[in-house]
């Protein structure tokens, strides 16, 4: 929330422009190349529950965020973000990743779930 650019929200706000088409692949099984960093490589440590509490912390915690910068306050604050060469995207363009991202992986489950199945008939 500290605005430490010094940027003028509101000029932040009227010069923003979201460019969908760059985020859209994110939402794609196998739509890109991208190769994961070693820190987010799977470990196989957490039982489904564990794994379904942590999504979920996350789901509120991201609620929480937007809540919190509902004025616009999330154009001020960014990151880099290397998947499909997205580059800077600030907080509510990185939420909307994290969204897609999640889409991403239900269609990759259900895709192991199909093969499963087909190579049990």
């Amino acid at each position: 929330m500290r605005n430490y650019q010094n940027l003028d929200l509101s000029l932040e706000i009227k010069n923003y422009n979201f460019d969908k088409e760059k985020f859209d692949k994110v939402g794609e099984y196998g739509a890109f190349e991208w190769i994961r960093p070693g820190h987010m490589e799977p470990k196989g440590e957490l039982s489904l529950d564990e794994i379904r509490s942590v999504i979920s912390q996350q789901y509120h915690q991201c609620l929480n965020y937007l809540d919190l910068m509902r004025n616009g306050e999330g154009l001020l604050c960014k990151t880099t973000m290397t998947v499909n060469e997205l580059g800077k995207i600030n907080v509510y363009e990185y939420i909307y990743f994290l969204s897609l991202h999640a889409q991403r992986h239900i269609t990759q489950m259900k895709n192991n779930e199909l093969k499963k199945e087909n190579n049990f008939n």
